[in-house]
């Protein structure tokens, strides 16, 4: 799995960017990756949503490789929205316990006499 964190253009950290670009079918994508080896291998194939988004996760070095495939894919580089960040390949997801408060627990109260069962009133009875 890959992940990706925003991060400023200038951070130390930044390696990677991210292209969103509208315009862009399923087959589409997957037509030129079959078409252009080098864009595949290079570039590892990307993602699109359900309306149309392309995104596509790349290394900063591989940007004019991407603006190349953007375009065969016939996106206009003007719509498009690219951000900074890390990049990282995630083998194996290791479970994170959950941060838990301590349980509240309430005292359950008693029926009043006479009362049905199904029709417990957790406040004060009014009006009987």
């Amino acid at each position: 799995m890959l992940t990706f964190r925003c991060l400023p253009r200038t951070s130390p950290e930044t390696d990677a960017l991210e292209i969103e670009a509208p315009g862009v079918s399923a087959n589409r994508l997957h037509d030129e990756l079959v078409a252009d080896p080098v864009a595949r291998d290079e570039l590892g194939g990307g993602s699109v949503t359900v309306d149309g988004c392309l995104i596509l996760i790349a290394p900063l070095a591989d940007l004019p490789l991407a603006r190349e495939f953007t375009a065969k894919l016939g996106v206009d580089w003007r719509t498009t929205q690219v951000h900074y960040g890390d990049r990282e390949f995630v083998s194996r997801i290791r479970s994170v316990p959950a941060l838990s408060r301590p349980k509240q627990h309430r005292r359950a109260r008693a029926a009043p006499r006479g009362a049905r069962p199904d029709r417990v009133s957790a406040g004060p009875q009014r009006g009987r």
